[in-house]
């Protein structure tokens, strides 16, 4: 006889039996057996609230969350007082919107997360992927208010702490991202991620000694860990310690070698070695759909990216890409793209940049992002930083030849007429950069250090930094040349910048457009660098192959920026009694 309470006779055979049996087949692990029984029930008492709940429970077990839902949702139906049911739903809804998470369903995961927290409002781990979801869309202030929600029914949630310092990370708010790392370790410390994360942070707080620490802590815990071993890398890189960053991000390479992260990572610590030829490879990852933070997004254009075929009788759209600078120093390449017999050069460049670049003579055509929607076809387009992987370009084979930007000649003839009856030698000066660049704290001084130089007799400063008049007159006092308004505010973007710096004697700046500009108008222009600089500057280098009239004055202690402009000072009163602008230095440098 079978013991099977389901084929024995129904009349001798309640439903409470049927779910006992079920019940135990399900403890047991005998799932299918459990799952035919909880369907027997539903078969005679469609609506009967266990048999739902428990069907639904199997069903995520079995990782089928979508099938899930209408059982839990039947179950609560018919009994809405029962807490479990209820939780149940939610957390099958929340799980359902981690999948889709996951494979990059974002409208459908914000659905089902606003589901869970719908049915239950008092489900952290539902507040928390929501969290997950606004920040995967962009809605980061969102994203934190939801993983607080969290945090607020769930003290002790590690992924929650962990998270809201991710989204706060992305904010800029660092410290506070640090201290929700250091929560969630205080909760859990062998959490990886967090050792890890809170690596990163400290990396951006300058605090690199200690972000080493915390990445190699999280790589005792996880030692496979690719995003730990990028983190890592990337704090060994700002220490100035490149081969072990470059070791880190390959080893990172052997475990995933689709990780974009790291590959974009040691293309930048290879190109600021100097080591042109699997640098410019890797640095293609930066536009890679899969990078942490996309550095370039391609055109939506249904013609092929170019990838270094022949472009005889051609047309090539040159595509924007990252900042001012980078446009600047790369518009170079269209000459070169030219000599290999393009027919057609369209060039689309931010706006600032359009009235400069029209009389570049590398482009037939200079268009700003805006009228470029409807661009007609090409045969093919590139961003202007892939165009020296297809040329080969090597530290040697720079197209470096200079000017190759020129200032508008009316702008020209008014700024010589300003600067007419000036008989000191004449210094424009750039102390702060866009904010938007990751580092850009690290890279501007700011106006204080300046001070050295204002000091100096027999030299006239001027301001390149738009909309700091006021600030400059005030810190440089008797030196200060008065334009009697904002530059540029009488002129499109950068030509009176440009006009100006051609009748200057010298610009010295901070790594940012200023500098790029100085050096493709072909004027003397010094650069100040932080202890390890963007990749263009190399290192351990004072002059530049991409700028010939371009000298660079490094820290040698990080964060140091009075040792810099000491020697900034020292040179510029050489130069001011008759020694050379630009110095000469050995071919071998």
């Amino acid at each position: 006889m079978s013991n099977d309470v389901s084929q024995q006779h129904p009349a001798k055979v309640t439903v409470d039996q049927v779910l006992q049996q079920a019940i135990g087949h399900h403890r047991a692990g005998q799932l299918q057996d459990a799952e035919r029984l909880y369907q027997s029930i539903l078969h005679s008492q469609p609506y009967h609230p266990d048999a739902n709940h428990n069907l639904g429970v199997l069903a995520v077990q079995i990782n089928q969350l979508a099938a899930a839902l209408p059982y839990f949702k039947a179950a609560l139906e018919a009994n809405p007082d029962i807490e479990q049911f209820r939780l149940s739903y939610a957390s099958a809804q929340c799980k359902l919107g981690n999948a889709q998470l996951e494979q990059g369903q974002l409208d459908a995961a914000m659905t089902s997360y606003r589901r869970a927290v719908e049915i239950g409002p008092d489900l952290a781990e539902a507040h928390c992927g929501m969290g997950a979801a606004l920040k995967a869309i962009g809605r980061h202030d969102e994203a934190v208010a939801s993983y607080r929600r969290a945090l607020g029914l769930k003290p002790d949630l590690v992924e929650g702490h962990n998270n809201l310092g991710i989204v706060l990370q992305d904010l800029g708010r660092v410290e506070q991202a640090a201290a929700s790392y250091r929560h969630a370790l205080g909760i859990a410390p062998d959490c990886a991620q967090a050792h890890s994360n809170l690596g990163n942070a400290q990396r951006d707080l300058g605090q690199l000694d200690q972000a080493v620490a915390s990445c190699q802590r999280a790589l005792v815990i996880t030692p496979a860990a690719p995003a730990t071993l990028n983190n890592v890398g990337n704090a060994q890189k700002d220490r100035g310690r490149l081969g072990e960053a470059i070791a880190s991000f390959r080893k990172a390479l052997v475990i995933n070698p689709d990780f974009a992260d790291a590959s974009n990572s040691l293309g930048l610590a290879l190109l600021l070695k100097g080591h042109f030829d699997e640098g410019w490879k890797r640095n293609e990852s930066r536009s890679d759909s899969l990078l942490g933070s996309r550095l370039s997004t391609s055109p939506r254009v249904i013609f092929p990216k170019w990838q270094g075929q022949s472009l005889a009788g051609k047309r090539l759209l040159v595509w924007y890409e990252q900042g001012l600078g980078d446009q600047i120093q790369f518009c170079r390449y269209l000459s070169v793209l030219r000599a290999q017999g393009t027919e057609h050069i369209t060039l689309v460049c931010s706006p600032s940049l359009r009235s400069l670049l029209k009389r570049f003579n590398g482009a037939d055509e200079v268009l700003t992002i805006a009228e470029a929607e409807d661009i007609p076809r090409h045969d093919y387009w590139t961003f202007p930083l892939s165009i020296p992987l297809y040329c080969a370009t090597t530290i040697e084979s720079i197209p470096a030849s200079i000017p190759y930007m020129y200032a508008d000649a009316n702008y020209l003839q008014t700024s010589a007429a300003q600067l007419s009856g000036i008989q000191e030698f004449t210094v424009g000066v750039c102390w702060h950069g866009g904010s938007a660049y990751p580092k850009n704290a690290e890279r501007s001084p700011g106006l204080e250090p300046f001070k050295r130089l204002f000091a100096l007799d027999c030299v006239r400063f001027f301001t390149l930094q738009p909309n700091t008049r006021d600030q400059f007159l005030s810190v440089a006092g008797s030196t200060a040349q008065d334009l009697g308004h904002e530059i540029d505010s009488l002129t499109p973007p950068f030509e009176e910048t440009a006009a100006l710096i051609m009748n200057l004697d010298l610009v010295i700046t901070c790594d940012t457009s200023i500098g790029h500009l100085a050096g493709a108008l072909g004027k003397p222009v010094w650069i100040v660098l932080p202890f390890v600089p963007d990749w263009r500057w190399m290192m351990d280098r004072e002059d530049s192959p991409w700028y010939p009239n371009t000298r660079l004055f490094r820290q040698t202690i990080r964060g140091d920026w009075a040792e810099v402009f000491e020697r900034v000072a020292r040179r510029l009163e050489s130069v001011v009694a008759g020694a050379p602008i630009v110095w000469p230095i050995a071919a071998t440098q």
